[in-house]
């Protein structure tokens, strides 16, 4: 398919020094054979009844509408991966009123999106999403935010994923605080909607590619390199915007890619 994302631009690259370690999460295995989890209730009464640190085989294609799914445990989510047809669906459909807090992703999703978010009033909060990279037919995009949608992430960590770690398409709002993503491989985040992030560490992976309305506040990137482009941490189309709001500390700095100018911020 032709994608409109990979049009000339504008690059902006931002020096900065940065260390970034996260400790690995190790899971054990939940024996449930009776009953397939294939909906909100079975899967909160699966989260009830399992221990610290579980794995929760689910089938794809969950929605969630005005509900809830919350826990402390250290649960990995994956996917019931026996029948093929369950490969390219995502895990959950996240419609109006939706949230999920605190969970764990290793996904092997060949289609769109382990999470499509198609509702307002969403949430996705203290989450992890383990990629499979680069065995490139594992996780494609983490989150994928459709037209029209809302949703607010916070302090949640994506890394290694093979696709964007978020997908936001037009007319989609999403605030994104407090958040992590490490070499991911395809790009950290596509932005063709209108997306803030705040206080969020982008590092070791391919850039931010911007085609709608994006602003940066207080955010760190640092070693980001887009494939087939030049190395930038920041790449903005031509019909895109960017807002870079936070000041300078020390020697951290946002420049033209182009030109080699220093940018003044906010920018």
């Amino acid at each position: 398919n032709h994608n409109p994302m990979r049009n000339t631009g504008h690059r902006l690259s931002l020096v900065i020094a940065l260390c970034l370690l996260a400790a690995p999460v190790h899971a054990s295995a939940l024996e449930d054979g009776e009953t397939q989890i294939d909906t909100a209730e079975k899967l909160i009464a699966a989260i009830e009844a399992a221990a610290y640190g579980d794995v929760i085989q689910i089938l794809p294609g969950i929605t969630l509408e005005d509900v809830t799914i919350s826990t402390d445990k250290n649960i990995l989510i994956v996917r019931d991966s026996s029948n093929e047809n369950n490969m390219s669906k995502s895990l959950f459909i996240m419609r109006n009123a939706s949230h999920i807090d605190g969970l764990r992703f290793s996904d092997e999703c060949w289609g769109r999106g382990s999470i499509r978010i198609t509702g307002v009033n969403t949430s996705i909060t203290n989450c992890v999403f383990e990629g499979q990279a680069p065995d490139e037919d594992f996780m494609n995009e983490a989150i994928v935010v459709w037209r029209g949608a809302a949703t607010h992430i916070d302090n949640c960590k994506f890394s290694a994923c093979n696709g964007h770690a978020l997908q936001i398409e037009d007319d989609a709002e999403v605030t994104i605080d407090n958040s992590i993503f490490s070499d991911n491989v395809m790009g950290v985040i596509a932005n063709v909607g209108v997306t803030e992030m705040n206080n969020c560490n982008v590092t070791g992976g391919e850039s931010i590619e911007n085609y709608g309305v994006l602003t940066l506040n207080d955010c760190i990137l640092d070693g980001n390199s887009p494939w087939a482009r030049v190395g930038s941490d920041v790449w903005c189309s031509d019909r895109g915007q960017i807002y870079i709001n936070h000041s300078q500390i020390n020697n951290r700095a946002y420049y033209d890619r182009s030109t080699g100018e220093l940018l003044s911020l906010p920018f």
